[in-house]
């Protein structure tokens, strides 16, 4: 039996350390870069219908909530009139992820990605996580709005 020396151990623990970050690297990227590339276009998915009595009634100045500009790349959520930005934000490569932005508390030591408080759902109804939910008025006055275009729209009670 060979006994292995010590620059064998080091070249192996380097072959598996490289074989890590390459692996990691591939998820990354997949995750991150091709899998939402291709999300939103299977042919199951339809636009609504606004012909429709509901849509009618929806698609009105007073039902709007929330207004997506891009700004950056992203497309941000503007509430109110369309004046005050908000943290939240469409991913521009998945748009049907809404994301909160924390790019500026980023640190050497702690760094971490944008959180995804809510999804547009098969109905086309933007819901967004409990956890978040309880933490912004922003995010309870767009909760369950419909994106049409670049508006969101809540039928006013």
């Amino acid at each position: 039996m060979a006994e292995l020396a010590i620059n064998q151990i080091v070249k192996i623990i380097l072959g598996i350390l490289v074989f890590v970050v390459v692996i990691i690297s591939v998820t990354f990227a997949f995750r991150n870069y091709i899998k939402p590339y291709f999300e939103g276009i299977s042919p199951g998915e339809e636009p609504p219908d606004l012909d429709t009595p509901y849509y009618k009634e929806l698609v009105q100045d007073k039902n709007i909530v929330g207004i997506v500009k891009p700004i950056d790349g992203e497309n941000y959520v503007f509430v109110g009139n369309g004046n005050t930005k908000t943290a939240y934000y469409f991913w521009s490569r998945n748009p049907k992820m809404l994301y909160q932005s924390i790019k500026w508390q980023y640190s050497i030591f702690d760094w971490k990605t944008d959180p995804r408080v809510g999804i547009i759902g098969s109905d086309g109804k933007l819901r967004i996580s409990d956890e978040y939910l309880q933490k912004d008025s922003v995010l309870q006055e767009i909760n369950m709005a419909e994106k049409i275009g670049a508006e969101l729209y809540k039928m006013q009670s």
